[in-house]
């Protein structure tokens, strides 16, 4: 019986140091995926992501869509081009599994002129350390 007891007590902490393992290194996933953005390097925030990632963003409605790391690159060169100094400052992280979630403040200026401070929230899933689905939400007025 105490043999039991004692492979089934390192069997739990295996399993949560498995998951805690895996947790820091999604975290830090994350957390290279917003050093990317802010450096403006595209497609070093496109492979933080699965080849094909899901997205639910309001830029793109109100339906998910599927985007390949050329398509992000894209996306994400599309937006500098309309604000140029966009840089995201991230105010929280929390990461369980394979679940992310991050608060931040996405903060640059259109055309030298409006200046641009949007709250968001994103829920990231992860697989193997890459992103596969990415649902961000913020108010898309204008």
């Amino acid at each position: 019986m105490r043999k039991i007891f004692l492979m089934l007590l390192l069997l739990t902490s295996l399993a949560c140091t498995t998951s805690i393992d895996v947790e820091k290194e999604n975290e830090k996933a994350i957390r290279k995926l917003f050093e990317s953005f802010n450096q403006h390097n595209w497609q070093a925030m496109a492979d933080c992501y699965e080849d094909t990632a899901t997205f639910l963003d309001p830029s793109f409605g109100v339906e998910s869509v599927r985007l390949t790391k050329a398509d992000i690159v894209k996306k994400y060169e599309d937006m500098e081009n309309q604000i140029p100094d966009i840089r995201d400052s991230v105010l929280t992280i929390m990461a369980n599994e394979d679940q992310v979630w991050v608060e931040f403040i996405s903060k640059g200026k259109i055309n030298d002129s409006i200046q641009l401070y949007v709250p968001i929230a994103t829920h990231f899933t992860l697989k193997n350390g890459k992103v596969i689905k990415d649902n961000t939400y913020y108010s898309a007025c204008d």
